[in-house]
């Protein structure tokens, strides 16, 4: 979900849009990251892996968590 800024043909981002690592994850959340660690374990929260890195992006745990992803269902996006 990007805007374009009025002024300029720039990208203008928003919150939501946001790649989070695990300490941004469990910041963002108020957990620590063994918890964060399991919730994306048992398939509540979904992750990216950029290369060798797992990311979470920020709108896509809003929408795991609201909607209450079921636990056997455990989803992986490779970019």
């Amino acid at each position: 979900m990007t805007e374009l800024d009025g002024k300029n043909t720039k990208k203008k981002e928003t919150p939501s849009d946001v790649f989070l690592t695990y300490q941004e994850l469990s910041e963002f959340l108020k957990i620590s990251k063994r918890h964060a660690s399991n919730l994306v374990r048992l398939g509540k929260i979904r992750k990216f892996k950029l290369g060798n890195s797992t990311r979470f992006l920020r709108s896509e745990i809003i929408h795991d968590l609201k909607k209450g992803r079921d636990a056997n269902i455990r989803k992986e996006v490779t970019i």
